[in-house]
């Protein structure tokens, strides 16, 4: 396509040459000889009729809990037959991040068939959601007449807060899913808390007879334990910290941890566990099971 330069060159000389033949001076008229030899430079010295660029670019890691470094890695790939001089790439970072190492923008030449690598490198930033690109790379010919440009799509950089290892909670919901956990039931079932005896039937695992009560009544004699079993659980996340000054800001993210660390303890006793977040920043997860679902959770919190 046409840059912007070429357009206005292209207008300047559409403007110089209608000038001259409506006041009948072909000396003004011939002043559009030195532009369009510069269009037909262009063409003959410019870019391939087919340009065929492959960019990729990816961020390692894609979701931190932000004690580490975070690195992008591009690949440009001229797959053309034919040299190109004048390349540009631009990696588009949000104004949050600072480049350790590297850089965002640069200018390079590629061979027929070569490849352009390129590493960046920041300290990661403050918990949340970041854009990376997209990436952009552009090729122009001598004159900057003419562009090519390819885009690759953005990348999600997610820093989430870590989940730290707190005590059991002592939960004593009303009602209880199907499901074997570590939440007392009050009902006979598998378990590891006394509850208590009946008389022994057939069928009846010899483990569980209580040998001494069974001595005492002269007949057998089976204990029976307490069903442990889990539930499901919803987070609410209060996000409304409008009426928080900014040296309350640090207890704000005690919450978003508090969270996310008892979403993770529940979750590794085998409860289903839901996040809500309620206030600035709406969103939610339905309760679920498993490490997975941790992961959507604290993705949640990251944009809390």
């Amino acid at each position: 396509m046409f840059t912007r330069k070429a357009s206005l060159y292209f207008a300047l000389a559409a403007v110089v040459l209608i000038l001259g033949l409506l006041l009948q001076d072909w000396q003004l008229a011939s002043m559009v000889l030195p532009l369009a030899s510069m269009f037909f430079l262009a063409n003959f010295w410019g870019l391939p009729e087919t340009i065929e660029l492959e960019i990729s670019h990816l961020v390692v890691p894609a979701d931190s809990f932000g004690d580490e470094d975070i690195s992008i890695q591009i690949v440009i790939s001229n797959n053309t037959g034919y040299q190109l001089g004048n390349v540009e790439v631009d990696e588009l970072l949000p104004g949050d991040i600072k480049l350790k190492s590297g850089a965002s923008r640069v200018l390079t030449r590629l061979g027929a068939r070569e490849n352009f690598a390129l590493g960046l490198e920041f300290r990661s930033p403050i918990r949340g959601h970041y854009q990376i690109g997209p990436l952009v790379a552009r090729v122009q010919d001598p004159f900057g007449f003419y562009l090519v440009e390819e885009r690759s799509e953005a990348e999600i950089l997610s820093i989430m807060p870590r989940p730290e290892r707190i005590r059991g909670a002592q939960l004593r919901p009303r009602h209880l899913g199907p499901w074997p956990g570590t939440i007392p039931a009050r009902t006979l079932g598998p378990g590891t808390e006394f509850y208590s005896m009946r008389d022994y039937v057939a069928g009846d695992d010899p483990k569980r007879i209580n040998w001494k009560t069974s001595a005492k009544h002269a007949r057998l004699i089976v204990n029976e334990m307490e069903a442990e079993r889990v539930t499901d659980v919803m987070i609410v996340l209060d996000t409304d910290v409008s009426y928080c000054e900014a040296a309350e800001a640090e207890l704000f993210e005690r919450g978003v941890r508090a969270a996310a660390s008892m979403a993770s303890l529940l979750l590794r006793q085998g409860n289903r566990v839901g996040m809500v977040l309620q206030g600035e920043e709406r969103g939610a997860v339905s309760p679920r099971f498993g490490k997975r679902h941790e992961r959507n959770i604290l993705f949640l919190l990251a944009a809390a």
